[in-house]
């Protein structure tokens, strides 16, 4: 992909259909199959989207340029 841009919708939102488990680590998984295959070379992520993000890099999963927007670190930061 050159110059393109993708947004995905996560599956379980938006009517996408639901996931088999429903966690970071397994939202990270399927973002980062995702990001493999359209050959993506930054990641940005929003609210859930950035901890997501924040999963891949953290695991390894994509190792490139991660941008994280309006993320929740903690559960006090969603208050």
């Amino acid at each position: 992909m050159i110059g393109g841009v993708v947004a995905a919708t996560m599956p379980g939102h938006a009517g996408a259909p639901s996931p088999d488990a429903y966690s970071h680590d397994a939202y990270g998984r399927m973002t980062a199959d995702l990001v493999e295959a359209m050959g993506a070379e930054v990641v940005v992520g929003f609210s859930m989207g950035a901890n997501v993000a924040l999963e891949m890099a953290e695991k390894k999963l994509f190792v490139g340029p991660t941008v994280l927007l309006g993320i929740s670190l903690s559960l006090p930061d969603e208050s």
